[in-house]
């Protein structure tokens, strides 16, 4: 049995001992007036101690968490670490293996440096790529003796969707999109990277990236909606996986990323450097399912402002031409509008 959390929904301590601002801290600050913000958060940076004994006592046996980037380069991009940084995680892993709780180690949960999102918009420049190796490369030598099992980019799927952390709010949609697949595609680049240094370095250890997996049901037998469903699986899911396993873009996702003008800049060797460095494992967070539609090609933003209203879901997968979001009539929902069908963990269920 574990947990998991991320450095910025728990830690708090947003600028102690040198921690640097990152988008999700700027993210979260924009709505302190109604809810935590990671001024504070949980308070683990000060009560990582207690909360381990408390782990303890639960019996967990494994905790992933996330490092934040800015804790150990504030700026994202500096010639040195922040030794509070390093020191304050060295002491989390240890405290975790004296109670026999195995450390599973994040590198990057939605939180890249604002410093380097004003210098070169972040996930949008190919520098991102490296200062992403090096900064796993420094975790890797601070930590490696002492964590198995390492987690590069949680919800690289999910993240793209949230315009406020990829730096894409305020921009006319259709150029949000060319930057946002251009991003994704630095961030698969940045993950073999990590894959690659990992392996160099720790080649006794394990690493992967962990993507959110939905399961889409279509919203009736209809063929348009069953199509549909397909589509919103594959353009959701399916690529993210195709891409980490076998390092190339499948055949509808190009042809969807070209029709839409929306294919990134990709360099000679990409894809070559993709393929030789595929992950040991995929993790996966479940926390909902789906239900999709066929979408009209030609759907009004008004049209789908009121379908993220009706489903309770601001993130709601609706692409047009393709598929939209339907709340499931069949499963109760969470506060948040997220419908959950837990027989889809069930073995043997495609």
């Amino acid at each position: 049995m574990g947990r998991k959390t991320s450095a910025f929904q728990v830690e708090g301590g947003y600028l102690d001992d040198g921690k640097g601002l990152s988008t999700a801290d700027t993210r979260a600050l924009l709505k302190s007036h109604l809810q935590a913000d990671t001024k504070a958060a949980s308070g683990q940076y000060t009560h990582w101690r207690e909360d381990i004994a408390s782990m303890a006592e639960l019996g967990l046996r494994s905790y992933r968490f996330s490092i934040a980037w800015t804790r150990i380069f504030p700026n994202g991009d500096e010639a040195e670490s922040n030794h509070a940084g390093i020191d304050f995680y060295l002491a989390l892993i240890d405290e975790l293996r004296h109670h026999h709780i195995e450390p599973i180690v994040t590198l990057y949960h939605f939180d890249f440096s604002e410093g380097l999102n004003k210098k070169y918009g972040g996930w949008l420049a190919r520098e991102s790529i490296a200062d992403f190796e090096k900064y796993a490369r420094t975790l890797f030598r601070a930590f490696g003796d002492r964590v198995k099992y390492w987690l590069t980019i949680n919800e690289q799927n999910l993240m793209l969707s949230v315009d406020v952390l990829m730096g894409l709010q305020g921009l006319d949609a259709n150029k949000a999109d060319r930057r946002r697949y251009q991003m994704n595609h630095h961030m698969f680049l940045a993950t073999a990277k990590a894959i690659e240094a990992c392996h160099e370095l720790l080649p006794q250890r394990k690493i992967g990236p962990a993507v959110s997996y939905v399961p889409i049901y279509p919203a009736s037998p209809h063929p348009e909606d069953v199509l549909a469903a397909r589509q919103n699986h594959d353009l959701r899911n399916h690529a993210m996986l195709h891409v980490h396993c076998y390092g190339d873009y499948p055949g509808y996702y190009t042809a969807f990323l070209q029709q839409h003008g929306w294919y990134p800049q990709v360099e000679d060797g990409d894809f070559d450097y993709l393929r030789q460095h595929a992950p040991d494992f995929i993790a996966f967070n479940y926390y909902r399912t789906n239900v999709a539609s066929a979408c009209p090609a030609d759907i009004t933003a008004q049209e789908i402002e009121r379908i993220k209203d009706e489903t309770g879901d601001r993130l709601a997968s609706i692409v047009p031409g393709y598929y939209q979001r339907e709340k499931n009539p069949y499963l109760k929902a969470t506060e948040y509008g997220w419908q959950i069908g837990p027989d889809r963990l069930s073995p043997g269920l495609p």
